[in-house]
């Protein structure tokens, strides 16, 4: 109980330090996230990438959320160095359950939940799944709603 209320309250401090936070656009720096992961951790944009980032928002009962994170995983194992992933989980699931859904689908990637649905609101999300490349320079290099097609992801997994 004292650990939940404790997550609880760091998600909400970083929520408040941000306030008066930008929404996501493509050419503006990427929106910081307020994130928990499967450890309890709280989860952050790197400060200083050495790669891009796909940050993908996504939901347990999206079918086309899991396809598209399976299709990603196979294509980071084949592109290691080409870019991380982070995907956000906005179902406001906590972080046991989290890992739970992890393990039954087999995700491999960095998973996060949204738990107070700050960051799925700075970055407008609508519906799942929904995808950002953050380059390396923090800035938001394209933004997708939908399935991304494969020649779209291969094309970011590629560093193209």
């Amino acid at each position: 109980m004292k650990k939940s209320f404790a997550i609880a309250l760091a998600l909400l401090l970083a929520a408040c330090n941000h306030e008066e936070t930008a929404k996501a656009e493509v050419g503006a720096p990427a929106p910081p996230i307020v994130a928990i992961g499967v450890h309890d951790e709280v989860v952050s944009l790197p400060e200083h990438p050495s790669r891009p980032l796909v940050l993908t928002f996504w939901s347990a009962t999206c079918g086309m959320c899991i396809q598209e994170l399976q299709e990603m995983q196979r294509l980071q194992a084949a592109h290691p160095q080409a870019v991380d992933i982070l995907a956000v989980n906005i179902d406001g699931v906590d972080s046991k359950t989290l890992q739970a859904v992890a393990t039954r689908r087999e995700l491999k990637v960095p998973v996060a939940a949204d738990q107070l649905g700050v960051t799925a609101e700075r970055y407008r999300v609508s519906g799942t799944p929904t995808n950002f490349l953050i380059g390396r320079d923090g800035k938001i290099v394209a933004a997708r709603e939908g399935l991304l097609e494969r020649e779209v992801l291969q094309r970011w997994f590629s560093g193209q």
